[in-house]
């Protein structure tokens, strides 16, 4: 049997255009750090209002690396 809950997280800035990176950052902490649970890993974003721009600035980096490796 599943069992949905709804999670909460970091939100995005109203007018903000940046969802993507987001929820990219969101899967990224929950599949980072394999020693923490994933229920404390829900807690601990759960807590957090929003990412800081240079969190969000990492996924972008991290996916422009990514594509670049992917064009050579």
């Amino acid at each position: 049997m599943i069992c949905w809950q709804c999670i909460k997280g970091p939100r995005q800035p109203n007018g903000s255009l940046t969802c993507g990176f987001y929820a990219t950052r969101f899967m990224k902490d929950m599949m980072e750090d394999s020693e923490q649970t994933v229920a404390a890993k829900m807690k601990k974003l759960a807590e957090k209002k929003n990412y800081t721009r240079k969190e969000i600035d990492e996924v972008r980096f991290e996916i422009i690396e990514f594509f670049q490796q992917c064009m050579v």
